[in-house]
């Protein structure tokens, strides 16, 4: 019999996920349409109260590349690194000969602009290369010549968040502990090992999920981890977890990772926003490009779609996104024309989509593979989208055709 490990596990899932979505995209379970969603699209898009922690009050000026925000106890820019792609041959195309030179190329140079954090997991990672991301992570910390004039300093700056997946066959609390331990041991960080550490999803019926939390609170009471906090939590379940994280160990949530963008604005509608703001717990926004389709780099009618499996996902997606990529590209040439305040450099989409994310009080994590891709991202923090811009994206999300407002899903969000 051959050898499962948690990767093989997990693409059998989510193989059976495409099987019962095959109606759907053949990517359902990347970017899934969103299933029996119980806020409609009317009404307006609010912003978190969190939202003055960000800018420290500065609602219409940058934030800035040597600004930081809170993340429990933590201080991290107001942007992440997500290194999804890092090690991921099957959607993103990774190869070690071609591609980490390059992610190495593109760490050094984020971290020169004074972007000190970065979101990882133990489940990144095809195949063989499962928990390739973390690997990488922890070389290039160490490789890092800390002398090129940013703020940040040395390695022990760098602030780095994974996160464990709660596969069916990891049994107790000991289990969650132990993966984590083995994500710090690939990590390779020493003493520093893993500052944030995260659950990746929250198990189907609550299946182990409350020794998973205790593992997780063991781990950071033991010095194992600064931070814990969790991903695709919806508000209910979120509301659940604070609470119990406080009143059973004495330990205040610092996160909630969600998939949020301007194709995926559920946590605005389902009230996930409020509920985090309530319990005190950062939000922070993973794919908030949308898997590329909101760099407006993309174009169903001249055939400029990606390779790979999101050329199908972005052909069925493209057609429905005209009222948000539309505002989109005006927002960028408004400014453009305007050449507003100090910004030297060209506004692009997926500054404006990024920047969305931020006025919505979220921290968003932007996944990086070149340095092109590195400039333009950290350059999203030279300006903020204006209160009139924020409010134009917003009607054209409420816009979309009925039935695609919230074109795009993560299957594991829970409620």
């Amino acid at each position: 019999m051959c050898h499962l490990n948690g990767s093989r596990i997990f693409l059998i899932f989510v193989i059976c996920c495409c099987l019962l979505n095959s109606n759907r995209s053949a990517l359902a379970f990347v970017m899934p349409t969103a299933r029996n969603i119980r806020h409609p699209l009317a009404g307006p898009l609010k912003a978190s109260r969190l939202f003055d922690n960000i800018f420290q009050g500065k609602k219409s000026s940058s934030s800035g590349l040597g600004e930081r925000v809170k993340l429990g106890d933590l201080r991290v820019s107001p942007l992440g690194v997500g290194t999804w792609a890092w090690g991921n041959q099957f959607l993103w195309g990774y190869s070690p000969q071609k591609s980490d030179s390059s992610l190495q190329e593109t760490f050094d140079y984020v971290l020169s602009k004074g972007i000190n954090w970065f979101d990882s997991a133990d489940s990144y990672g095809t195949g063989r290369l499962e928990g390739r991301s973390e690997i990488l992570l922890g070389q290039f910390l160490r490789e890092h010549d800390y002398k090129l004039g940013s703020s940040v300093k040395s390695a022990e700056d760098v602030f780095v968040a994974t996160k464990i997946a709660p596969y069916p066959f990891r049994l107790g609390k000991g289990s969650i502990k132990a993966a984590m331990r083995a994500s710090s041991r690939r990590l390779d960080r020493g003493r520093a090992g893993v500052d944030i550490g995260q659950l990746h999803w929250a198990p189907p019926l609550g299946w182990q999920e409350k020794a998973y939390w205790a593992g997780l609170a063991e781990l950071k009471q033991e010095g194992d981890i600064k931070a814990i906090g969790l991903s695709n939590y919806g508000p209910k379940k979120l509301r659940e977890a604070a609470q119990t994280f406080k009143s059973e160990h004495g330990i205040s949530l610092a996160s909630n990772q969600v998939q949020l963008s301007l194709v995926s604005p559920l946590p605005l509608r389902s009230g996930l926003i409020e509920t985090a703001a309530d319990e005190g717990v950062r939000l922070i926004a993973y794919s908030p490009l949308g898997l590329g389709i909101l760099t407006g780099r993309y174009n169903l009618e001249r055939q400029q779609l990606p390779e790979g499996p999101r050329r199908l996902l972005f052909r069925e997606l493209l057609p429905a996104l005209t009222p948000v990529l539309g505002t989109m590209d005006q927002i960028v040439n408004e400014r453009t024309r305007k050449k507003y305040g100090a910004v030297s450099e060209p506004v692009t989409c997926s500054q404006v989509a990024l920047n969305w994310c931020r006025a919505k009080g979220a921290i968003p994590i932007v996944g990086l593979k070149s340095l092109a891709q590195a400039r333009e991202a950290t350059a999203a923090l030279d300006w903020c989208l204006s209160a009139g811009e924020v409010e134009a994206l917003d009607r054209a999300v409420r816009s979309l055709p009925k039935g695609r407002g919230e074109t795009v899903q993560n299957i594991f969000q829970s409620e």
